[in-house]
């Protein structure tokens, strides 16, 4: 999905983002427009405060404060304008969506990041190449105890662009629905890691599901389940719980991350989008009526054929774990023949009502000739 916006001039503006005010958004299956507050990035990029869209979201922006890896606030979190969590509308329609299915078991989507500001995944990358501190051994001890900081970055635990920068890429754990975030204490687990030897992990415990790790820590048992080499290191309630987040992420168009079990990116299926200064492809000559239905401005976001295209491809609302994985390639190959042949019907129908009027014209002129002569 994708979201188009009518755009007015900035009102303020920040480092990272410029607010835009108000505006009408809409997705491909919700023909009705709604009126949100939009944020643009830099690089163009258009943002919705998540709390706006899906409130019933919860939220913990670590990066904001100083529990996270580095052991402090993030350039980029500590400001105002980003106490709230901001992210495209399709990733907050999704989200909102998936409060919707996890609500039949009382569960709630608990989201760390989504967007990221450049400069953010810009200081990460400077906070891995620097030497490691004494003062960092309890943040290191934490989240990366068995890795140097150097290790980070080649792991693909750090990246130096970072999918989070578009807004479309998700950091999220399961809580209860009544539950509350709590503030982060530390617990440790006993595992047997991949090379058979015995190794004891911290897990940052915050009132959510137990994942067998907590976010942001870096080591091998924080793999998805995609990852087969996890399932026999990781107790069998954690895999479980690993897997039904993975199974309600799909079901809601996300796909995972090799190397973090809280890492999903949005990859829902993509329309044509009809916005209210779209160009026609007639004649600015022609007068309004004179123009087919089929080009006249419409107020719908989307036709007919292509909510119901859409609508095929929706999974059941079963069990997280009966549905069937996502296949974005398919879907975009499919979005793409329906653009085609919908330009092709375009261009036929608006070649056709050229011709008419093209003889329409030649008649008139050839009755003005015969009344000169």
């Amino acid at each position: 999905m994708q979201a188009t916006c009518v755009h007015n001039s900035f009102e303020s503006a920040t480092e990272d983002f410029a607010y835009k005010g108000r505006h009408k958004v809409c997705l491909d299956t919700d023909p009705d427009w709604s009126e949100v507050n939009l944020y643009q990035t830099l690089d163009g990029i258009n943002l919705v405060r998540l709390k706006e869209v899906a409130p019933d979201v919860k939220q913990s922006q670590r990066y904001a404060t100083a529990e996270n890896f580095t052991g402090a606030p993030v350039p980029g979190y500590n400001t105002n304008m980003h106490k709230d969590i901001l992210c495209t509308y399709e990733v907050a329609r999704a989200l909102k969506e998936l409060c919707v299915t996890l609500l039949e078991d009382d569960l709630c989507p608990l989201v760390y990041d989504i967007w990221r500001p450049q400069r953010a995944v810009d200081a990460f990358v400077r906070w891995s190449k620097e030497p490691e501190k004494a003062c960092e051994a309890q943040t290191k001890s934490k989240y990366y105890p068995s890795l140097a900081k150097s290790q980070l970055l080649p792991l693909g635990y750090i990246a130096q662009e970072s999918k989070h920068c578009t807004g479309n890429t998700v950091d999220l754990t399961l809580i209860d629905l009544k539950g509350t975030v709590q503030p982060v204490t530390v617990q440790h687990t006993n595992i047997t890691n991949t090379s058979g030897s015995k190794e004891r992990i911290p897990r940052l415990s915050d009132g959510s599901l137990n994942m067998g790790t907590g976010f942001d820590f870096f080591h091998e048992i924080s793999h998805s389940p995609i990852d087969a080499s996890v399932h026999s290191i990781l107790p069998e309630y954690a895999l479980e719980n690993r897997k039904s987040l993975l199974a309600y992420m799909e079901g809601c168009n996300f796909t995972p991350y090799f190397c973090e079990w809280w890492h999903f990116s949005y990859c829902g299926p993509r329309a044509q989008w009809l916005n209210d200064n779209r160009p026609t492809l007639l004649p600015p000559t022609l007068e309004p009526s004179a123009i087919p239905k089929t080009y006249q401005q419409s107020t719908q976001p989307c036709d007919l054929i292509m909510r119901h295209r859409h609508n095929m491809h929706r999974r059941p609302r079963s069990h997280p774990l009966l549905r069937a994985p996502a296949s974005p390639l398919s879907e975009s190959i499919q979005h793409l023949r329906h653009m085609l042949r919908q330009q092709v019907r375009q261009r036929e129908e608006c070649a056709r009502h050229n011709a008419q009027i093209q003889e329409v014209f030649s008649r008139h002129f050839q009755k003005l000739l015969e009344n000169l002569q």
